[in-house]
């Protein structure tokens, strides 16, 4: 018997047995580094950032046999590029931040967020992921990722990056 035909008998041994997720695939995908422009008048007036204020993002993900595709972890990470001598960058400058999801034909959806309350690591920022979420169809249909920010313009430039990873099932 092949593989293909081994792989195949086994899917429907399992699916018979009621075992609905059989496969699972993580899928982990860095987050280029970005920039929040800070000015230091902008900061003492507290102007509030705008989702403009951060770049849009297109994540190439290819998944093939996939019945869905969730987030299950996000991570972002303040680094050292826009970092002056003297200066150590923190995400303080924010309250809040999702992460949306888009594509062409399709409603944005929010597929994670933060809340500056519950955090303790000023350069880090650790979503809460709405799992429930399948974003195959705004992969398959050219997925836009946006970040949605509360809080104010920082007092100088902040550089982040950061992690994201995914899971494929395959019922």
């Amino acid at each position: 018997m092949s593989h293909r035909a081994r792989l195949l008998l086994s899917v429907l041994v399992f699916q018979t047995l009621g075992c609905a997720e059989l496969f699972q695939v993580h899928l982990d995908a860095q987050v280029d580094e970005f920039l929040v422009f800070g000015h230091p008048d902008l900061y003492e007036q507290m102007v509030p950032l705008s989702s403009g204020d951060i770049s849009e993002t297109t994540l190439q993900i290819a998944v093939t046999n996939a019945d869905r595709l969730r987030l299950v972890d996000a991570r972002l990470y303040v680094t050292d590029s826009a970092q002056e001598v003297g200066e150590h960058d923190t995400v303080n400058f924010l309250k809040s931040l999702k992460i949306a999801v888009r594509a062409p034909g399709l409603d944005e959806r929010t597929i994670a967020f933060w809340n500056a309350a519950a955090h303790e690591d000023p350069t880090e920022v650790e979503f809460n992921v709405l799992q429930n979420v399948d974003i195959l169809p705004y992969v398959e249909g050219g997925m836009t990722i946006r970040l949605i920010p509360i809080g104010i313009v920082p007092s100088n430039n902040v550089s982040l990056e950061g992690n994201l990873t995914l899971r494929a099932d395959a019922l």
